[in-house]
């Protein structure tokens, strides 16, 4: 029997958490890296049975000389091969800008947009590689065990993040198989970076010592994830997520199709 495609292992995994409990428009967090192209594609395709709208929202940074072309890359994509209206700004954050400086306008950037389109959900494209990444960047800084949980399913005020039980590289053979071109962050090779050194350092010394998958195992070192919806800690509270299908995550009661508060 064929393996099922990244498609319908998302469809199985998005039935599963209800992660989309209602219809409504999705903005789609696009950076024009593989993880976020893969991410729109792949939303794009189930959209209608989820009855969910798309638009893609892009936040230009310039902190790359080339952040320009990006997004123009970006949009043409959106509007080209999937006929979706881009939604951008340019941050001018400046060469200098540092990951948590970027992260902050990001987040605050798409916000706002989902306030202005009265957006359901805001869709982000982490993964299982992130998820590993996060806790042992957390272990390493000495986190409180709340922290271990890693990257919860799902936010408040409808951010969700579908495509995180899969892997960095399925996603990337995912929109190569397409023929999308993809911009590379010079930045996620930079060992100065401490979440570079995790990821080029780190987990693979940990795979050669425990076995290919065996990083992977990091996302259950505090449990797994929360959703952070709502306001329930401990076993079994609400609040907590359950384990999906094939190794996914399934969302709390309190986040799927919840109201989403735009102020």
């Amino acid at each position: 029997m064929a393996e099922p495609s990244l498609t319908e292992r998302l469809r199985e995994h998005l039935r599963a958490t209800r992660l989309f409990a209602q219809g409504g428009l999705t903005l789609v967090a696009v950076s024009g890296g593989a993880d976020s192209l893969a991410l729109l594609d792949l939303l794009a395709s189930l959209a209608p049975e989820f009855g969910l709208s798309l638009a893609v929202a892009h936040a230009d940074h310039g902190i790359l000389p080339q952040s320009a072309e990006i997004a123009e890359r970006v949009r043409r994509v959106a509007r080209e091969r999937y006929g979706l209206e881009t939604v951008m700004d340019a941050l001018a954050l400046g060469p200098g800008a540092g990951e948590t400086r970027a992260r902050i306008a990001r987040y605050r950037f798409l916000r706002r947009v989902q306030a202005e389109r009265g957006a359901r959900y805001v869709a982000t494209a982490h993964h299982a590689d992130d998820q590993v990444e996060t806790v042992l960047l957390r272990l390493l800084r000495g986190s409180a065990p709340t922290g271990l949980a890693g990257i919860p399913a799902c936010g408040p005020r409808g951010l969700v993040r579908p495509v995180l039980p899969f892997r960095r590289a399925e996603l990337g053979a995912h929109v190569a198989a397409l023929g999308i071109p993809a911009f590379e962050d010079p930045a996620n090779a930079d060992l100065r970076h401490t979440r570079s050194w995790v990821r080029h350092r780190l987990v693979p010394a940990i795979e050669e010592r425990l076995g290919g998958e065996a990083a992977l195992g990091g996302t259950a070192l505090g449990g797994p994830p929360r959703c952070r919806g709502s306001r329930g800690v401990g076993r079994g509270a609400r609040g907590a997520s359950r384990p999906g299908p094939r190794g996914g995550i399934r969302a709390c009661r309190s986040c799927p199709g919840r109201p989403v508060r735009l102020s």
